[in-house]
């Protein structure tokens, strides 16, 4: 029930629902919290916010490529 409520206001809510949820998500310190999280911002209507986090993932992702071929 809890991840129907999420979808729900990430689907219904603005940019300023889906940061909060995002935030929660890059605080967080559990496994399934994490992965839960990580789906449920999916539920959003808006391409743009989307795009947002595509571009964190993409960058993040490269940022530890860049560490790996360093280390």
């Amino acid at each position: 029930m809890k991840s129907t409520i999420i979808c729900t206001a990430l689907q219904e809510g603005t940019e300023e629902e889906w940061d909060f949820a995002f935030k929660t998500y890059l605080k967080s310190n559990v496994a399934n919290e994490k992965s839960e999280l990580i789906n449920l911002l999916t539920c959003t209507r808006h391409p743009w916010i989307l795009a947002k986090y595509k571009q964190h993932y993409h960058s993040k992702r490269n940022e530890n490529l860049l560490f790996t071929e360093v280390v």
